[in-house]
């Protein structure tokens, strides 16, 4: 078979049309190829038509046979860079490195092609990032939202407050150079004020010590779920021992794994879980150290740290 019948064929098995970016608006029905832009990277066309900015969803009509494109991952965080294409089905390009380079001039002489043209089916071309140095502290970022802005005892700014009863959602949002994601630090109320909630019996170690040389792990709900948190639409930031700040690993898929967890109890005993072994996460350090109490921009209510103990009954 020559090197047009090998791309053919490819093209046949995937069911694959060819293209990438943004939301176009385009009179003819078409194929459409959606692309999922990472929460540490983004993906762009040689030609500079295309751009999927990190953490965005995006997807484009294609309708003729004129369209031609090669299209690359790059990562915004300086401690990951492109691994190649994520394999799966109706995934474009998946399995490879290289850049993704997609075209449809050759269709015309192929219905079947042609029929995939001028469908409304969905493709995706989908990157994947890997980290390239020690795991690193993520940078306090900030987004003006709307909402009364939270700064700790230094005048540090930290995020913006927010406690919706509606929606039940109650924490500190705060931006992360170098991540898409939104992240909040989740609050409980301890009578008027605040306090930042200390989740320690949720992570895992992999030492009896339960110290965090290496970094823990958080163990994750067993019920499915899309997401980590899919009822916030937030990711949190973990509050661990000695009031050190985590967020999940952005690149390191959730594991099977048995553990030590750290049972805060009035003895601070660290037990040895040796038969049990669940779903677990790396968890990754971040430069959040703030300087209790926080206080929240036009409100008297305070933000107190996390209780030093996290009692287990």
């Amino acid at each position: 078979m020559d090197i047009q019948g090998r791309r053919i064929a490819r093209l046949l098995k995937s069911l694959t049309c060819s293209v990438l970016g943004l939301t176009a608006t385009l009179l003819l029905a078409g194929c459409k190829v959606v692309t999922v832009g990472h929460t540490i990277g983004s993906v762009t066309s040689g030609s500079g038509a295309y751009h999927c900015p990190a953490g965005q969803v995006c997807e484009i009509d294609v309708v003729d046979i004129h369209f031609s494109e090669t299209f690359r991952g790059q990562a915004i965080h300086p401690n990951y860079r492109f691994k190649g294409w994520k394999k799966g089905d109706r995934r474009l390009c998946g399995g490879t490195e290289t850049a993704c380079s997609l075209s449809t001039d050759f269709f015309t002489d192929h219905p079947p092609l042609m029929d995939i043209l001028q469908s409304d089916e969905r493709f995706y071309v989908i990157p994947e990032f890997e980290r390239i140095g020690p795991v690193e502290t993520a940078e306090l970022g900030f987004r003006d939202d709307g909402n009364p802005r939270v700064f700790d005892a230094n005048d540090r700014l930290i995020g913006t407050l927010v406690d919706d009863p509606q929606t039940r959602k109650k924490g500190i949002m705060v931006r992360l150079r170098g991540y898409a994601r939104q992240y909040i630090i989740f609050l409980e109320h301890t009578g008027f004020n605040y306090r930042v909630s200390n989740p320690q019996n949720h992570l895992a170690y992999n030492n009896a010590s339960c110290d965090a040389d290496p970094l823990p792990s958080m163990i994750l709900p067993e019920w499915p779920v899309t997401g980590l948190f899919p009822a916030t639409g937030f990711w949190p930031i973990i509050v661990g021992p000695d009031g050190q700040f985590y967020i999940t690993d952005p690149v390191v898929p959730p594991a099977q794994s048995t553990w030590a967890q750290r049972w805060d109890s009035p003895e601070r005993e660290c037990l040895q879980v040796e038969e049990e072994t669940g779903r677990v996460v790396p968890l990754v350090s971040t430069d959040i150290a703030p300087e209790f109490p926080l206080r929240t921009e036009g409100l008297e209510r305070g933000i107190d740290g996390p209780f030093p103990d996290s009692l287990v009954f």
